[in-house]
């Protein structure tokens, strides 16, 4: 549940505005005429969404406890719980401003319906990595979605049960971070100014 919120979180909270920046008034113009440059207005909403991300996570969490019939086995490891969720949000925060500067702002719900589904499924949000043994090829291909390792990461963090190892999540996590916050952050700025 916590990488299902922080991913729908992190991803509308950044991308969906940005439809109306880049709108037909163009209402991104408004914002650059802060005292700031182009790429540290993208950053700004990179990290609104990344605050965001991480309030719905923490608003879930005690819900995700209280709410279900059987109380869930958890065993928190909060070392990888502070440190990952804070990742994982800032990774989906960037994949919004990517994913929201890369395509036509008339098609973003469109694209995010069709993106959604293949994202969470393989990403792991609802099973762990390791029971997709049985499907080899599909397991393979779980591991170039970034959602993939913060759900095991999380899942870490949260549970005993089987998960990637941390050892490979964190750089793996770290580096998809980068790679989208470097492109969507270039993406944004050569949007704006064009």
């Amino acid at each position: 549940m916590l990488s299902i919120v922080i991913l729908f979180q992190g991803l509308f909270a950044v991308a969906l505005p940005l439809v109306q920046d880049f709108g037909y008034t163009r209402e991104i113009d408004d914002r650059l005429l802060a005292p700031l440059p182009t790429w540290a207005v993208a950053v700004e909403k990179i990290t609104l969404g990344t605050i965001q991300g991480l309030l719905a996570a923490l608003v879930i969490f005690p819900l995700a406890i209280l709410i279900p019939a059987a109380p869930p086995n958890l065993h928190i490891h909060w070392a990888v719980l502070l440190t990952l969720a804070p990742l994982a949000a800032l990774m989906c925060a960037s994949l919004g401003l990517f994913l929201g500067t890369a395509m036509d702002p008339r098609l973003t719900m469109a694209l995010f319906a069709i993106l959604i589904t293949p994202l969470m499924w393989l990403g792991c949000t609802l099973f762990p990595w390791s029971a997709l043994h049985v499907i080899p090829w599909v397991q393979g291909l779980a591991l170039a979605d970034p959602l993939t390792y913060a759900s095991e990461g999380l899942r870490a963090a949260v549970t005993n049960q089987p998960h990637l190892s941390l050892l490979v999540v964190y750089p793996v996590l770290a580096a998809a971070t980068a790679l989208l916050l470097w492109q969507s952050t270039r993406l944004f700025s050569r949007r704006v100014i064009s």
